[in-house]
């Protein structure tokens, strides 16, 4: 099996198996409301609270030492609530998760 990434400002992974079937993934509209937040790692866990309480969001997944992924309110728009985060102290990044969905599986069995 192999993967190779594909392209510039999207990433598309091109799997195959041992028999030649292959599947064929690209980065999907991100789930609504979702966003992967790092954090510096001297930011305090209340300094880091305060940030997500800013903007309605709460923690779904801790994905590092710093990373997270959180859900925001209903109705709030993920850009606006990456924007104010990035301005808060503490806070290296904050950007929209990205799903990767399968687009097609190609069977190429000769």
């Amino acid at each position: 099996m192999r993967s190779k990434a594909v392209g510039w400002g999207w990433r598309a992974w091109v799997t195959g198996a041992l028999l030649g079937s292959w599947v064929v993934c690209a980065v999907a509209a991100e789930p609504p409301g979702e966003l992967l937040v790092q954090f510096m790692p001297d930011s305090t866990e209340s300094a880091r609270e305060r940030a997500l309480l800013g903007v309605q969001a709460r923690v779904t997944q801790t994905l590092g030492p710093h990373l997270q992924r959180v859900v925001l309110a209903p109705g709030l728009s993920t850009d606006a609530a990456a924007r104010q985060l990035r301005r808060q102290p503490g806070v290296t990044y904050a950007e929209p998760h990205a799903a990767e969905r399968p687009l097609a599986a190609l069977d190429d069995r000769r």
